[in-house]
């Protein structure tokens, strides 16, 4: 069955903002460890523009991952 995207025209262009693991795990520690700081506050958390894909490029570098550790 083919890989198909949903919503704004089946083409996959949806930009996602990537975050790595361990910069969200230390988001939570600092949360959790400052809990009055920034109470009833909202913060918007991501990796910016230089880190951001589309489901479309991040399907073709899954496609050349597999490829290239999967012979």
């Amino acid at each position: 069955m083919p890989l198909t995207y949903t919503g704004f025209g089946g083409e996959g262009k949806q930009v996602r903002d990537l975050l790595h693991p361990e910069d969200l795990y230390r988001l939570i520690r600092s949360q959790l460890d400052g809990l009055d700081e920034g109470e009833g506050e909202i913060y918007n958390v991501g990796g910016g523009q230089s880190v951001s894909t589309s489901l479309c490029e991040l399907t073709t570098l899954c496609q050349e991952s597999q490829d290239t550790e999967f012979p």
